[in-house]
């Protein structure tokens, strides 16, 4: 019955070969994984796929790369808390991008951790990329209902990319949930930034019980058919590239301004539901252009009409323009100030570290503490 061998043989062989290249395959996933920060462990995962139709996108985790400090736990993908043991007065700082390089950059992480152990004062730093008034303000809620943050003072970040972010970005995925509250949808066009269901389906895939050998399939299948998919041309309008964000600081029309000046309404409306009493400090810093008078809109602008119309208790602004032209005058340079080449002007560390963090240390009302 030699054909009875043949047979055992050759499913010997194949099973073996399969386990072969299992084995292998796992070790290449493994290296996978472990090489692109942006595959997030479950837990992380869990956490984007509650928020990510409720606040549009959360903090992109590969910037543990640059920031591994500030990217430690899950609950980073949202915010850091920088010590919470025998505290008794919380600060809120937050923002777009502006508002995340508190956490991401190193100098100014320590120096707002020594200040928060010394002072004993709860400081939380919930900034993330590109995110806008109405973003904030949903986030506020979450911080408050969801984590159970509470805040005497809130320092938020409001940049000039803010009033194209809402304008562009936001505006159509603007929708309400089962409560009633206001919530950003996640993007379903995968050819925008912070499009996150490749990686959601990914790290899906690299977590689960499955075979190497059907991960690697699974993830080898959406390639090509990504790669297959026919492409569809995109304008900037659509996409809400460097273009349409920045033209509101060329020209807003009325209805814009009116659109805008309502999404920092109901920022500070979130944050003073959630924390009666808060002092909110909204901060503004001028892009490069509008030093040189290209730009002949601003963010400060809009939020100082905002407030003198709507004369809110305790929410102050502060615009840094007068003080950069100061550091300049001293003697200092755009690019020791501003990043090089960077169209959305942000802050080098340096900058950041000698404006905002000294700014916000201090302001903080800290002799409150002991009242």
């Amino acid at each position: 019955m030699s054909w009875i061998k043949n047979i055992f043989l050759v499913v010997t062989l194949s099973l073996i070969t399969l386990l072969a290249c299992n084995f292998l395959t796992s070790i290449y996933l493994s290296v996978y994984k472990d090489s692109r920060l942006w595959i997030l462990e479950e837990e992380t995962l869990e956490i984007l796929q509650k928020y990510k139709n409720q606040l549009n996108h959360l903090r992109v985790m590969a910037n543990k790369l640059e920031a591994p400090h500030a990217y430690k736990v899950k609950e980073n993908i949202i915010f850091n808390r920088l010590t919470e043991t025998n505290t008794s007065y919380s600060v809120l700082i937050t923002g777009d991008s502006w508002g995340e390089v508190f956490a991401a950059d190193f100098k100014s992480y320590r120096t707002l951790k020594n200040y928060s152990d010394d002072n004993k004062i709860d400081i939380i730093i919930s900034g993330t990329s590109s995110y806008s008034p109405t973003l904030l303000g949903i986030q506020a809620r979450i911080l408050n209902k969801d984590f159970h943050l509470n805040f005497d003072e809130a320092y938020v970040v409001i940049d000039n990319t803010d009033i194209g972010d809402e304008l562009c970005r936001y505006r159509n995925f603007i929708g309400v949930d089962s409560n009633g509250d206001k919530i950003v949808r996640s993007f379903d066009n995968p050819k925008r930034i912070y499009y996150v269901d490749n990686i959601t389906y990914a790290s899906k895939v690299l977590n689960s019980d499955d075979y190497s050998l059907i991960k690697f399939a699974k993830l080898t299948l959406k390639k090509i058919n990504d790669i297959i998919t026919p492409f569809i041309y995109y304008s900037d309008e659509v996409l809400c590239r460097w273009n349409e964000i920045s033209k509101y600081l060329y020209n807003i029309s009325e209805d814009e301004e009116e659109y805008f000046a309502a999404s920092v309404d109901y920022l500070i409306e979130s944050l003073t539901d959630a924390n009666p009493g808060i002092v909110i400090n909204l901060i503004t810093v001028p892009h490069k252009k509008h030093l040189t008078k290209e730009y002949s809109n601003s963010v400060a602008i809009l939020l100082n009409k905002i407030l003198e119309n709507h004369p809110y208790e305790n929410v102050n602004h502060t615009d840094f323009s007068d003080k950069i032209v100061d550091l300049i005058n001293s003697g200092f340079q755009l690019d020791d100030i501003y990043i090089k080449d960077d169209e959305a002007s942000h802050l080098t560390s340096f900058g950041h570290n000698k404006l905002l963090v000294q700014f916000i240390l201090s302001s903080i009302k800290k002799d409150s503490i002991y009242d």
